[in-house]
This record gives C-alpha cells, structure tokens and sequence, in this order.
C-alpha cells in the first residue's frame, strides 16, 4: 500500500466560506489483484482521474447500496463518475470503487 497525494479541497455550500479539508488517499499496490487500483481501472478510471473528483466533488454522500460515503465529480476527461470510499481516520480514506454514472438532471 501506498498513499497518493496530500489533497485538498474547498468545503461549503451556498454562499457561505468554504473551508479546506486535507487527507491522503491510500492506494494498494499497482499489481495487487485485488486492490482499490486495479478495481478503478477495470472500470477505465485512473488513480488521477479518482484523486481529481475527490478533490473537487460537485457532490457528496452515502451510497445507498454500500452504506458507504461517496462523492461524484467529473475527471479530467469530462467523464461524470462516483468514488465510493471508506474512513480510515480523519486524515485518510480509501477509495473502494469508482466508476461512470449518470449524469444528475439539471
């Protein structure tokens, strides 16, 4: 296992001052068969393209299916996607699953 990069990001609704929240993000090794990165890529996604929507999520949440918290976002590409993940502490988390959703409905 190893930890990804130191993100942050700006957290706040509505006009109201937004805050900056940092944590790490605990990959598994590249060949770990069974591991959080080769879970993402098996889904097309990339440890960067997961780390972007973390860092800047237009959502957040509990999956409904997992229990687990979540949080959409586009990457890079403009792929619309859900990282679902677990609390290690309060600084780290590790990315469970994350693959292309649906759009939300403007």
């Amino acid at each position: 296992m190893h930890y990804g990069n130191a993100l942050t990001y700006n957290a706040g609704e509505g006009g109201r001052e937004k805050a900056r929240k940092c944590f790490q993000v605990l990959w598994d090794d590249d060949d770990r068969r069974d591991g959080n990165v080769q879970h993402i890529a098996e889904h097309g996604l990339t440890i960067d393209d997961v780390e972007y929507v973390l860092e800047n999520p237009t959502a957040e949440g509990i999956s409904s299916s997992t229990v687990r918290p979540c949080c959409f976002g586009y990457t890079p590409g403009g792929e619309y996607i859900i990282v679902l993940y677990e609390q290690i502490d309060r600084d780290t988390i590790y990315p469970v699953s994350a693959y292309e959703v649906p759009e939300p409905q403007r």
